[in-house]
């Protein structure tokens, strides 16, 4: 495990909740950071969910200390190849949680200076964006997301690997990853 400075993850949590350019923060999170002992990964999803670790405080979780049903999936696909979903840092490459989708892209742009910080603060060796969006913030244009899944990408903040998002109504979250997963366990050996 890397050192990781908790006093500017903490310095940048303030100015976090601090942003006013989307108008979209009712609730400021207790962290936008979660640190796992294996930080050599960071997960990076699209955006907080309204009742999940925005509410919980503990990434993967809902309020009622149960498993969100993203959470098990990707739990499974990440134990298929020997790691703990619970020992992975995580972020929302989107701080806030927009009131529509459509602003996902408005919302990223505003956000990616802070997740460019978080990155550089974490330095982790592997990113692991959860979809379309949050690929869209830690790579350069690409046309399809067909294009860019599953493949080892060289970026300035590590190695990004954009896997489908292991949403439960999402047809391809967990068969489709499987291979990425093996992709994942060989580039960490």
């Amino acid at each position: 495990m890397k050192d990781i400075s908790i006093i500017d993850l903490n310095n940048l949590h303030k100015e976090i909740c601090d942003c006013k350019k989307c108008l979209h923060r009712d609730l400021c999170l207790p962290t936008y950071t979660y640190i796992g002992k294996d930080n050599r990964i960071l997960i990076l999803g699209e955006s907080p969910a309204k009742n999940g670790w925005r509410v919980s405080g503990r990434a993967w979780y809902e309020p009622s200390g149960k498993i969100t049903a993203t959470g098990k999936i990707l739990k499974k696909l990440l134990s298929e190849i020997g790691l703990v979903l619970e020992d992975l840092s995580f972020t929302e490459a989107v701080k806030c949680t927009p009131k529509s989708p459509k602003f996902l892209k408005e919302c990223g742009k505003n956000c990616y200076p802070f997740l460019k910080r978080q990155m550089e603060i974490l330095r982790p060796e592997i990113i692991v964006p959860l979809g379309v969006r949050a690929t869209e913030l830690v790579l350069p244009k690409f046309n399809k997301f067909s294009d860019v899944v599953g493949n080892v990408h060289k970026t300035e903040f590590g190695i990004v690997i954009p896997i489908y998002h292991p949403s439960p109504i999402s047809p391809v979250g967990y068969k489709s990853n499987v291979p990425i997963m093996q992709i994942i366990k060989d580039i960490l050996k």
